[in-house]
């Protein structure tokens, strides 16, 4: 038996097993797939089956009483928790979650009690503090005079207000993250936010961007992103203002 012949022989062997190999395959995910739908099946009976018996609380808990919870958890922790750490605080206790009880669900839930918690970041809410929120948008207003830091905004607020959460959180690049976003939400006259009146009550942004200050005195720029979001929300709402006017 020539080499080729030899070959040919093991490619057709090869071939053969393999062909077999793939027909129990087949069986094999036919089989799992099988089992996961009973799985399911069971699954869905036995959930039937606890909510009839101990029917979910989801409903029997009040928005303010969730909201609540979320206030005395965050008043607790030593900087604001974003939403992933917030829902895991919240199932610890046994309060449950709005909806399904996602991440998705609480954020929800949060953002539109804008009344009670701002927005500090993606995924990240506060209790609103009406006081210092407008003693922030107070210093951001007059800084153009002031030229603070970021660092020092975080200590003069922090001074005024010490029972309230410390915003001295800083990513890798050094930025104040919190002064950040709260600065693009005055910016933006969003969120609690933005130009006062002599009664505290916002006005909607400032004529001019507010920018943060280096040690010299002089304005920069967190990102082009971060002054593209602050001018196209600004823009947006100067366009109503003139709409309102008309």
């Amino acid at each position: 038996m020539d080499d080729s012949q030899q070959l040919l022989e093991w490619r057709t062997r090869i071939v053969s097993d393999l062909e077999t190999d793939l027909q129990s395959l087949i069986k094999l995910q036919n089989k799992i797939r099988d089992a996961k739908q009973r799985l399911q099946h069971i699954d869905g009976l036995l959930s039937l089956d606890d909510r009839q018996t101990n029917p979910p609380s989801t409903e029997s808990i009040e928005t303010e009483d969730l909201l609540a919870a979320c206030k005395k958890i965050q008043s607790e922790a030593t900087e604001p928790l974003h939403a992933t750490e917030l829902r895991a605080k919240l199932l610890e206790k046994g309060i449950p979650l709005p909806g399904q009880g996602t991440e998705a669900n609480l954020i929800s839930r949060l953002h539109r009690a804008k009344d009670q918690f701002e927005r500090m970041g993606p995924g990240t809410y506060v209790p609103v503090s009406r006081g210092i929120m407008e003693f922030q948008d107070r210093t951001l207003m007059e800084n153009d005079s002031k030229y603070l830091t970021d660092r020092e905004l975080v200590e003069l607020w922090h001074d005024n207000y010490p029972d309230k959460l410390y915003l001295n959180k800083q990513n890798t690049e050094g930025v104040f993250t919190y002064v950040r976003d709260i600065r693009r939400n005055f910016n933006q006259g969003t969120q609690g936010h933005g130009k006062r009146n002599d009664q505290g009550e916002i006005v909607g942004p400032p004529e001019t961007l507010s920018l943060p200050y280096d040690e010299s005195g002089r304005t920069y720029r967190y990102s082009y992103r971060w002054v593209e979001a602050c001018e196209r929300i600004r823009s947006k709402s100067k366009k109503g203002d003139k709409h309102d006017n008309k």
